[in-house]
């Protein structure tokens, strides 16, 4: 999902920087991370890149890697704007920092620029890519504001494992027994009031997601910029998600037996999963819950960073 949504990015860069990143390979993994991690600096030609990026997906198997970064300023006390840029994956150190609860097969490494030299044409500016208004994109779909789209394709993945993780434990408590009293766990009152709860959950979970999807939709119909209010909405319906999501599963997992602590369990690996999903920064709850309250009350907020 990461790669695939620095794919929706890229489409925002110059014709050139796309021919040459996808000209091998349309099928292309790009690896990376948006955020301004590292920092750049104007040269010759372009920029130089430093610092270290953390949460890499999918690093391993990119050959091109996508970072945010912060400028610095100049010999003259001039600051460097904030850039978007790709850069090859040998241009870059991998650091295997990916030691973590959940989602352990994403590979999130860090990686690490020592002045690599990113060309003018493999560079855009942040703020204006965040926003969508780059000029001259004729396609509406990379005209979307990078934040709240990328909110609204986390949260698939997040819906993902909660749908699954419900069907799951419901196959495993029909055929449970009791060990210690006896008779099915099915028949028991509270496990049936947690499945209950913790499935519609999800549900409503869906229709926050599905919301977003009409409301992106919306947005591609309409040339001018996606306005504060409905930006701030869809990351808030994301997170919203995220949250009944993660709640669901935690709901269950506390209910499914010793049994679901076994590796070979795959209830085991939704709960963690969905745990560590659900720390993602674009549906980091505080945070977003911060920007929708300042929508709602008219109240300053960073316009560009929702």
């Amino acid at each position: 999902m990461v790669c695939a949504a620095h794919s929706f990015i890229l489409g925002r860069f110059p014709r050139r920087c796309q021919d040459e990143t996808f000209g091998d390979d349309p099928n292309v993994l790009i690896p990376g991370t948006p955020s301004g991690q590292g920092t750049c600096a104007r040269t010759d030609g372009g920029w130089l890149m430093n610092g270290r990026w953390q949460f890499c997906s999918g690093v391993d198997h990119g050959k091109w890697i996508m970072a945010g970064s912060t400028g610095t300023k100049d010999e003259s006390g001039n600051k460097t704007p904030n850039m978007l840029v790709v850069m090859p994956a040998r241009d870059l150190i991998i650091d295997d920092t990916w030691h973590v609860l959940g989602m352990r097969g994403t590979g999130s490494k860090d990686i690490v620029a020592n002045n690599a030299f990113v060309p003018n044409y493999r560079a855009i500016p942040i703020v204006q890519a965040f926003l969508g208004t780059i000029p001259d994109i004729d396609r509406p779909l990379y005209r979307l504001p990078i934040p709240a789209t990328l909110s609204a394709m986390g949260i698939g993945t997040v819906l993902g494992i909660a749908e699954r993780g419900i069907e799951e434990f419901i196959e495993q408590t029909r055929i449970r027994q009791d060990v210690y009293v006896g008779g099915a766990k099915a028949n028991r009152s509270g496990l049936q009031m947690r499945i209950a709860e913790a499935k519609t959950q999800v549900e409503l979970a869906r229709m926050l997601v599905e919301r977003n999807c009409d409301l992106l939709d919306m947005a591609m119909a309409d040339p001018a910029p996606m306005p504060l209010d409905a930006r701030a909405q869809i990351r808030w319906n994301a997170t919203y998600a995220a949250q009944l999501c993660r709640r669901a599963i935690d709901r269950i997992f506390a209910a499914a037996g010793a049994h679901a602590t076994y590796n070979v369990n795959p209830l085991q690996s939704f709960f963690r999963d969905i745990s560590t999903a659900s720390h993602h920064g674009v549906l980091d709850f505080d945070t977003v819950a911060e920007i929708q309250g300042k929508v709602l009350l008219n109240a300053e907020q960073n316009y560009a960073m929702v």
